[in-house]
């Protein structure tokens, strides 16, 4: 996609036709067969008063958008003073989320939705090579967070040649070559079956199922401000929309996209080009 407004090729490689195979018709069955309830419900924000579906990408400004776009969700609402806390922090259990979520529609009503044109489908996505860095350097380098970390875990132990039960040896001191080794070693786990990888560095192609949802919009976290302006422009009147701020909300950042030059060289390039093919092709980026 190239400026606002357009839509990405939806080209049925490998994961599309995973996708596409299975037999239900119904975009509800299709999610639940690829999908764990946690993601389904988790990525899927509904608004039914402004009729708009965001599927949110980690590490794609998904903070920041579910954040503004909670608090316009409640705007002119009087709500319990907890809610605050809701906006700030929006990454929390489903059932503390101002969106409605899939399980609360069930099968009929979700699938409805998905079809009406009157909603808005819509994600951000974001370039392939800084997604991935910024995945390491706020869950290995800085942020550890083993939980997140686990989920490379027997990858690593292959690479490093130790015991998957040895956590700390594992985890530590995990290197931006070692962490792109561990993502290859996942793909060739896992070639059909990408809803393996953890959400921070799953392929945003396979992520969005972009061959069960058509997506109305999908914008790009590089640019952002026209991308979101037009998101916005299409939910909300136009003499409310030109008065919306928006607010960045990134406690994970880490301003990846100028330090892709210190972090690659050719190896660690080229891995990354293999598992985010479809990436780079449906998203339209260019390769360096």
């Amino acid at each position: 996609m190239n400026s606002a407004g357009t839509l990405p090729k939806l080209l049925y490689t490998d994961s599309y036709r995973e996708q596409k195979m299975i037999p239900s018709k119904s975009p509800y069955q299709k999610l639940k067969k690829i999908m764990s309830p946690q993601q389904f419900n988790y990525h899927f924000n509904i608004s039914i008063k402004n009729q708009y579906v965001f599927v949110e990408v980690s590490k794609a400004a998904c903070t920041t958008l579910k954040s503004n776009l909670s608090k316009l969700e409640i705007k002119d609402e009087k709500l319990p003073d907890h809610f605050e806390s809701v906006v700030k922090r929006p990454h929390r259990p489903i059932n503390e989320s101002v969106f409605v979520k899939p399980y609360q529609l069930g099968q009929d009503n979700f699938d409805r939705i998905i079809r009406n044109k009157d909603f808005l489908k819509f994600a951000f996505v974001r370039d392939p090579y800084s997604r991935a860095l910024s995945a390491y350097l706020d869950k290995f380098a800085r942020g550890k967070e083993l939980n997140v970390m686990r989920n490379l875990r027997k990858e690593l132990a292959e690479i490093r040649q130790i015991s998957v039960e040895d956590e700390e040896g594992l985890l530590t001191d995990v290197s931006f070559s070692e962490f792109c080794q561990a993502l290859a070693l996942k793909k060739e786990s896992f070639p059909k079956n990408l809803f393996a990888f953890d959400q921070h560095w799953r392929p945003q192609a396979a992520h969005l199922c972009c061959s069960i949802i058509k997506y109305d919009f999908i914008g790009k976290i590089e640019n952002f401000e026209e991308d979101i302006a037009y998101v916005l422009s299409k939910i909300f009147p136009t003499n409310i929309t030109r008065d919306i701020v928006i607010e960045e909300n990134s406690p994970h950042k880490t301003s990846s996209s100028q330090r892709v030059g210190d972090y690659y060289t050719t190896q660690e390039r080229h891995i990354i080009e293999a598992i985010y093919a479809e990436d780079f092709e449906l998203f339209d980026y260019p390769k360096i």
